[in-house]
This record gives C-alpha cells, structure tokens and sequence, in this order.
C-alpha cells in the first residue's frame, strides 16, 4: 500500500487596505420666511425645501418623515400645509410630511401659512427667525 503525506506549511499573507465606500442619502434643506418682523395678526409663509443632494455618495432617500413643532406664539392654518412630494398630515401644533423616497437630485418643497397670535411680548411683534422646531427622521437606503 502506498500512501502519500502532504504537509502544508502555514504562510502570512500580508494585510491589505481595504477601500470602502458608504453610499446614502445627501439630505440638505433649508427654511424661510416670506417676512422678517411680523405683528399681531399677520400671517407669514414658511418654505421648507430638502434636497436628495448630487455626490458619487449619494443614494435614492426612503422613508423621510418631516416633523415641524410650531412655537406658542404662531398658529397654524392647516389647511395651508402643501407638500410636492408625499403625504401630509397636521394637528393643531404641528404638521408632518411623509415621503416613501425621494431619489437622488430631487426635492421636496413644504409650504404652511402661520399667523401670530396676541399672545406675544415686544408690543405683539416677534422677529424672524423664530422658526418652527423642525425634526427629520434619517431615511433609509434600500
């Protein structure tokens, strides 16, 4: 009978760097107002506009959920919530905007009218920028 043996010798190979890449959306917005100081009464628009940013990182955006606290001082009128993309929903102190995915260059405009109530200091004015609290859940990438 003839067997063979083969011995393997154990050898270090040497660690190579590994380059990585992570791809995700770009998200970027801004907000504004179509006044600066407004007084009792006075209705001021807000825009709120994000983007899905153009980068060689950049990923299509699921499941972005935009939520926008109003201040005391301002009252909001649902009715004036738009939204190009996705679905919108209000209360009476805040509205959120829901968007299933927004790819890459595009972008979602908001827009809500708010009127400033008699409950302010200052002889019932108040000065811009004093904006809604926003808050945007991070999206996710397929």
């Amino acid at each position: 009978t003839v067997s063979t043996v083969v011995l393997r010798q154990a050898v270090a190979l040497p660690a190579v760097p590994l380059q990585l890449s992570i791809v995700g959306p770009q998200l970027q917005g801004t907000i504004s107002a179509n006044n600066t100081v407004i007084s009792a009464g006075d209705v001021v628009q807000f825009t709120i506009s994000i983007v899905n940013a153009v980068t060689t990182q950049s990923a299509i955006a699921y499941d972005i959920v935009l939520t926008s606290v109003i201040p005391p001082e301002l009252i909001l009128i649902p009715a004036s919530v738009s939204s190009t993309v996705g679905t919108v929903t209000t209360t009476s102190s805040s509205y959120t905007v829901a968007v299933s995915s927004l790819a890459v260059g595009d972008r979602v405009n908001i827009g809500a009218l708010l009127l400033l109530s008699g409950k302010t200091s200052s002889h019932n004015q108040l000065a811009l920028p004093r904006l809604p609290h926003l808050s945007l859940l991070s999206p996710t990438t397929a």
